[in-house]
């Protein structure tokens, strides 16, 4: 992982319970009915590129998950440099 002085990543990561240990891609887990992301879709390809979800079998995630959202980026940057607007996904995450 690269450490810098602004934020370093740019997508959404979702820690969830899974029987087994594994990363799946956005536009696998907005088709999947057991997860609670399929209005997700909505944003399209460009933020489906950006969002994963890491499963692991530990105990403490049977009874929460957690979303690891991109950071502030300064200037114009934050208004240029991603290719998705953050605010409209960051509602839908929140409200799952």
């Amino acid at each position: 992982m690269r450490i810098g002085p602004e934020p370093t990543t740019d997508g959404f990561i979702a820690v969830m319970y899974g029987e087994t240990e594994g990363v799946v891609p956005g536009n696998a887990l907005v088709v999947d009915p057991k997860k609670p992301f399929r209005k997700l879709n909505a944003f399209g390809n460009a933020f489906l590129n950006r969002f994963i979800c890491s499963q692991m079998p530990n105990q403490v995630l049977q009874s929460i998950s957690i979303i690891d959202t991109p950071g502030i980026l300064s200037g114009e940057k934050q208004r240029i440099s991603r290719g998705i607007c953050l605010p409209f996904p960051l509602c839908v995450c929140v409200s799952v």
